[in-house]
This record gives structure tokens, C-alpha cells and sequence, in this order.
């Protein structure tokens, strides 16, 4: 009877420790959950590997009010869905999917990772995804993953879309009968970015494959595929058309198509014809925007001659194109620039600063090279890309680690090691600190930050640091 006793009283302690042990488990979870979901809302890298590596569930942000909205605005749980949806980059997602998520989650449209990583013109993220695993063959009401790519607003560089389309296709996804309408129409109704902005680019790779064929094309269309492969157009081509109503699915007339193709024949019959050289398409991109986009020196040198470009007008049409333009096409037009310091009207960034904020390291050595000034700004573009490469390339050439700018409006910035620290690029921090980044400013960045790894170096590095936030937290109590 004791023994009896004795071992109902040691299952019971067991499954008390074991419930105990439960709850533990269960509130931890639940913290890392928070934790990932708020990393996530501020982008911050750091904190949310920290979550994943100590239990959040990589699928589900699973605690109840932790939801952010799907592409159409339904709820949604999913990390690796929020963090492509929210971020270009998306950072954390990548993580997500490289430590075990599932790689074929869809959103309650039925909408699946793969579809929404091609919608974001993010072909890294497509990469890694069918390397996981994702179903390449997957189809939501006869529409795949390749017409999402197709029919994107999200990618101005035509060589970036046309890349991502021709991995895809590559990929043996599915091409539909929206496959063929998107590259027949130009666009595709009623879908979430639904007209891209290089659709004559587009067409171009589907008559190549052979999905579409010219008698496929209405009379318009085939107007403007001519003029984007370089063929002439004449009275009897444009019989019973408009030619001054006469704009493709981007509101782009013929001048604008034939700048943007480098077409000079067409763009001087166009010019000859009176076609405005004034208009903007659905982008709000002007004809030289496009011009410098298909970076054919001649075209550009045209259109300067008709259009007259002041310098601030080329500034900001090279920060325009800024995902196009060649090295060639910029180092040209730099040479209309008497100061290459110069910004936009209405804009913080000159033309360093944008290439900076758009990684472009092959364009900032170029202006580097031009004696272009580092400046705070362009540092912290830079900090943001996450390319350490380009932030050194900018501290070897004059920018300065601890220098804090103003915006033109007379707000101080904050330093690159602020930046670095509030998106928790663990990495960068510690580059930045290698390159002699101070204390100055972090205070309210490190207090704010939720990666205790990163908290834990900077507390290294700089001893006095927390016991000065210490004694600022005692004083507000």
C-alpha cells in the first residue's frame, strides 16, 4: 500500500513538473512571438533572429491581436508572408525560410510566398523559396507565380524584371491563359499591381518564347512592340489611328516608347508630328526619365537638344533612373553637370545620396571619382542597404563615421551607428565601431533597441554607456 502511495505521489509531482515546464515553454514562446512580430513592424534584423534562434514559431505569429494584412487587406498571421509583404529587403523572411519555414504558405486569398516574392520583384527571395521546396507547379484560379512576375508594378529596371521572369520560367511555373492575356494586353485586370512599367520589354520575351505571336496583337500593340525593337513607323503603319491619342497601357505616347527604346527614328518622326514631349506616364516619369533608361547616348543627346534640361531637371531625372542608368549614360550627362553636389527641387538627395540608397556601389565610385562629396546623408543611404562594401567604399573617400548632418530642412540626422543599431544590423554595427563610430548619439537607440546581443556588444564597447542610461532612467523615475 505504501509503495502504491509512493508511486501515485511520484507521477502526480512528474505531471506537475511537466504542466510547470509547459507553462514555461508556452510563455516563452509567447514572448518570442512578440518579439518577432515587433521586429518585424520596425525592420529590425537582429532582434528577430534573436526571437527564431530562442522559439518563436517561424510559421505563425499565433498569439491572440499579433495579425498584419495580407495584400488585400485580410489578416494574417504568417511572419514570412508579413516581412515580404512590408520590407524589400525582407531580411528576417529570408531567415525564416533558411532556419525550416514553410516555404508554400498562402494567405487566406490563396496567394502563396512564392506568387507574393514575384508580385515584390524580389528574386532572391524566389530563389530561396524554390530552393526550399516551394511548388513551382502551384496555381491560384489558373493564375501562377509567373504571371504575378509578369505583371508587377513594383520593378522599374526592365533587365531586373525580365531576370526575375526568365527564372521563373525556367522553373518549369505553369505559363496560363493570364499569361498570354498580360502579354497581349500589357496588363492584367483587377490584380494588385497590375500594369508594369517595362511592358514592351515584356512582350518582347513572350514572342521570344513563342507564347505570343503577332496576330495575336491588336493593331496598337503591335505599334508599340515595333517601335521598342527598333523598326520604323510610317502614315500607312498608323492608318486609321490617332497618332496624337495613341498611348500603351502605361499612358506613354509614341515619343516616350521610342525614348525609352533608344528608337531615335521614331522619336524624330514623332517630334515632327508635333507628339508632346511634355507628358507623364502613370509612373510620373518624363520622356527624358525613360530617354536615360534606355541609355542610348544618341536619344539622350536628341531629346537635351529639344527639351533643354536645366541641371537640376538632369539631377533629378538621373535620380529617376537611378535603377537603369549605366555608368557610360551617367558619366555623359555628368558632363552637362557644372556641380555634381547638386539636389533635385524638392528633394534631400543629390545623385551620390541616391546611389547609395539604391546600392548602386558601381555608380557611387564613378561619382566618387567625379569628386563627388561624401556626405552624412549618402553614409546613412548607404548604412540602410546593408552593403558594408558600399558604406567602406564611402568612409575610404571622405565620409566620416561620427559626422551627424542636417536635412535641408534644418532637422538633425542621427549618426550612421544610430542607423545601424535601430535596424539591427548586427554586422554593420560592429563594421562602423571597427571604423572608430563613437557613442555620441545612441543613447536613445540602444535603449530602444530589443536585440540583446547587439545591446551586450555596444555595453562592450562602450563601458560608461550603461550606466549613464542607468542613471538618466533613475532620474526620470
Amino acid at each position: 500500500m505504501v509503495k502504491i502511495k509512493i508511486f501515485i505521489c511520484t507521477i502526480w509531482i512528474a505531471a506537475f513538473c511537466v504542466t510547470i515546464g509547459g507553462c514555461k515553454s508556452y510563455r516563452q514562446s509567447r514572448k518570442q512571438n512578440q518579439k518577432l512580430y515587433n521586429a518585424i513592424e520596425t525592420n529590425e534584423v537582429e532582434a528577430a533572429k534573436e526571437a527564431i534562434d530562442d522559439g518563436a514559431n517561424m510559421n505563425s505569429f499565433r498569439n491572440i491581436g499579433l495579425t498584419m494584412d495580407s495584400l488585400y487587406g485580410k489578416s494574417d498571421k504568417n511572419p514570412v508572408y508579413a516581412d515580404t509583404a512590408m520590407h524589400e529587403d525582407n531580411k528576417i523572411a529570408q531567415y525564416l525560410i533558411r532556419k525550416g519555414a514553410d516555404p508554400n504558405y498562402k494567405d487566406k486569398d490563396g496567394i502563396s510566398l512564392l506568387m507574393l516574392a514575384a508580385q515584390q520583384g524580389n528574386i532572391k527571395f524566389c530563389k530561396q523559396l524554390v530552393e526550399k521546396g516551394a511548388d513551382v507547379k502551384y496555381k491560384k484560379r489558373g493564375i501562377s507565380a509567373l504571371d504575378y512576375a509578369l505583371s508587377t508594378g513594383e520593378i522599374q529596371d526592365a533587365k531586373t524584371q525580365i531576370e526575375l521572369i526568365e527564372y521563373l520560367y525556367q522553373q518549369k511555373i505553369p505559363v496560363t491563359k493570364m499569361t498570354k492575356r498580360i502579354l497581349i494586353n500589357g496588363y492584367r485586370t483587377g490584380v494588385y499591381g497590375d500594369t508594369s512599367a517595362n511592358t514592351e520589354y515584356i512582350l518582347q520575351w513572350g514572342m521570344k518564347q513563342g507564347i505570343v505571336k503577332m496576330k495575336d496583337l491588336s493593331k496598337k500593340r503591335k505599334i508599340f512592340y515595333q517601335i521598342s525593337i527598333g523598326q520604323e513607323i510610317n502614315s500607312s503603319i498608323l492608318k486609321g489611328i490617332s497618332i496624337h491619342e495613341l498611348h500603351n497601357t502605361y499612358g506613354e505616347n509614341i515619343a516616350m516608347v521610342a525614348a525609352q527604346y533608344g528608337n531615335l527614328k521614331v522619336l524624330k518622326y514623332a517630334v515632327k508630328n508635333k507628339i508632346s514631349v511634355r507628358e507623364e506616364n502613370a509612373d510620373f516619369q518624363n520622356i527624358f526619365d525613360l530617354a536615360i533608361k534606355s541609355n542610348n547616348i544618341d536619344t539622350i543627346k536628341y531629346l537635351m537638344d529639344i527639351i533643354k534640361p536645366s541641371p537640376k531637371d538632369i539631377c533629378e531625372s538621373i535620380e529617376n533612373s537611378i535603377d537603369s542608368i549605366s555608368e557610360k549614360t551617367l558619366g555623359y550627362l555628368l558632363t552637362k553637370l557644372t556641380d555634381i553636389n547638386i539636389s533635385p527641387e524638392d528633394n534631400d538627395e543629390n545623385i551620390l545620396e541616391t546611389a547609395a540608397m539604391s546600392d548602386r556601389i558601381d555608380l557611387a565610385e564613378l561619382l566618387i571619382k567625379k569628386k563627388a562629396v561624401v556626405t552624412p546623408i549618402a553614409l546613412i543611404n548607404a548604412v540602410d542597404t546593408g552593403n558594408i562594401k558600399l558604406v567602406k567604399l564611402l568612409l575610404s573617400n571622405g565620409g566620416e563615421v561620427n559626422k551627424i548632418g542636417k536635412y535641408s530642412d534644418g532637422e538633425k540626422m542621427t549618426s550612421a551607428l544610430y542607423e545601424a543599431i535601430t535596424l539591427g544590423d548586427f554586422p554593420m554595427v560592429k563594421f562602423l565601431i571597427k571604423e572608430g563610430a563613437g557613442d555620441t548619439d545612441i543613447k536613445e537607440a540602444i535603449t530602444d533597441s530589443n536585440s540583446y546581443r547587439i545591446k551586450k556588444y555596444i555595453y562592450q564597447k562602450f563601458p560608461g554607456l550603461q550606466d549613464d542610461i542607468r542613471s538618466t532612467v533613475l532620474m526620470c523615475d
